[in-house]
């Protein structure tokens, strides 16, 4: 009977194990202190349960005296509720550190903030990498430095971010930290503009646009860019609103809507951008008369 318990147990161990190491990789991961409580709070406890139990058994006379039987298999899951909580304590430490970073950048105390921000980002935190990646490229606390900051944005990028993706793309568009490679620039646009949950998906469509419908790393393509400008436009992308508007206007690979073309102009016109605003009214005028 031990042997077989015992050998349960190390087959739960190890699936606990397991269950362990897949929400340390979903909750390091993740955008949010929230989030990573949500995915390991539940395994926290369960695993503070099972250990407190099993100290019971333990040390209490009566229940080691019937149930000594399943100590031995009792022991092997012990090392994976034991684990869980090292588990949940490694994942809250990266994000934790993450948010305390964020927070001294917020208050101009860039000393700070990269140590915080260097050890979230080296135990996995996207987020922090992203962060690290902006404080290397405006010189914040440090000296600027264009490739550590794309190798930082590339790190993130690598883990799914999208918000870093739009970073990479931009890097390999203009060549700020990496060699220019308008073919990758459109990959790492597409990652982002595709993105929903991306906080700039306005800026990576946009400029995805921009590559379709000037043929940049890309074939040439209207009725990609039309679907580009369009996502970037229901953002609230003045200049991909303009620029929409000039394809309805003109109907550029797409059919003519003047009043389409109207409305889009009239949203663009409340840029603070003043060449955007200017161009946006001039064109306003120009789909009046037409």
């Amino acid at each position: 009977m031990s042997i077989a318990v015992k050998g349960i147990g190390w087959l739960i161990s190890v699936l606990f194990g397991l269950l362990a190491a897949f929400l340390l990789y979903l909750a390091v991961g993740t955008h949010s202190g929230a989030t990573a409580l949500t995915l390991l709070g539940p395994l926290m406890v369960f695993g503070g349960i099972v250990f407190l139990a099993l100290v019971a058994i333990t040390f209490n006379p009566l229940l080691n005296m019937r149930l000594r039987f399943l100590k031995t298999g009792f022991r092997q899951f012990l090392l994976g509720a034991v684990a869980s909580l090292l588990v949940g304590l490694f994942s809250i430490s990266a994000w934790a550190s993450w948010a305390a970073g964020e927070d001294d950048l917020s208050k101009h105390d860039a000393a700070v903030a990269i140590g915080a921000l260097t050890y979230a980002a080296n135990l996995g935190q996207p987020g922090a990498m992203l962060d690290l990646a902006l404080v290397y490229r405006h010189g914040q606390g440090v000296p600027e430095d264009d490739r550590r900051a794309f190798d930082w944005a590339k790190r993130a990028a690598d883990r799914g971010l999208p918000d870093a993706a739009t970073f990479v793309g931009n890097a390999y568009r203009t060549g700020e930290g990496v060699a220019k490679d308008p073919q990758a620039a459109v990959r790492w646009y597409r990652q982002a503009a595709d993105a929903p949950e991306a906080l700039h998906r306005d800026e990576a469509a946009y400029e995805l646009a921009l590559m379709y419908a000037n043929g940049d790393g890309v074939g040439r393509d209207t009725g990609q860019a039309f679907h580009y400008y369009k996502l970037a436009a229901d953002a609230g992308n003045q200049a991909a609103q303009l620029n929409l508007g000039v394809m309805l206007l003109n109907g550029d690979g797409v059919p003519k809507d003047k009043a389409g073309a109207a409305a889009l102009f009239q949203a663009a016109a409340q840029s603070t951008n003043a060449e955007i605003r200017r161009m946006a009214e001039n064109n306003l005028e120009l789909a009046a008369r037409n």
